[in-house]
């Protein structure tokens, strides 16, 4: 493995996360799949196309896009979509996201309460920063809360399920 293929992931990250925030903007949110169709053939040039990471990627992103879905299905949130009800930028994002858990797991070994308060503060700043794009708006500060709460605890446990997956196989 080269060791700059992490760096190049990451890298390829927040290009994608980018572009796939413009291309829900101008609503050519199909576009955005290839980010994260990107991201995953490199991250398996370091791990091995597993089944069992495949699914846990999966299992990771269900739960971050659907409590992404369910806030949007409430007063606090909107997410804007070109698709019907379902935004595929969003979806693009979460599937980077999960394929770069493994990285950050390696960064974040033992040191999950920084990963907690990260999530906690690096989190919800992502969704606000989604209004400046006009893709994402959240109203009142308790989006923002719950955001913070879901963070603190979604990023240290995906980081730990991550760590216990790859060093038990």
């Amino acid at each position: 493995m080269s060791k700059k293929l992490p760096l190049i992931v990451g890298i390829w990250f927040y290009i994608g996360w980018f572009s796939s925030v413009l291309l829900g903007q101008k609503g050519l949110d199909l576009y955005s799949l290839f980010f994260p169709l990107i991201s995953w053939i490199l991250i398996f040039q370091i791990y091995k196309p597993l089944k069992s990471l495949l699914l846990l990627f999966g299992a990771l992103c269900f739960v971050g896009l659907g409590f992404d879905l369910l806030m949007g299905q409430t007063d606090y949130a909107q997410i804007v979509t070109n698709w019907g009800h379902f935004p595929i930028w969003l979806l693009s994002i979460w599937l980077l996201f999960v394929s770069i858990l493994p990285l950050l797991e390696n960064l974040f070994k033992g040191r999950l309460f920084i990963a907690g308060l990260l999530g906690a503060i690096l989190g919800p700043f992502n969704y606000i920063t989604g209004e400046y794009w006009e893709v994402f708006y959240l109203y009142g500060s308790l989006p923002i809360i719950f955001y913070a709460l879901f963070w603190a605890l979604y990023f240290p446990l995906s980081l730990k399920i991550i760590s216990n997956f790859l060093h038990t196989r």
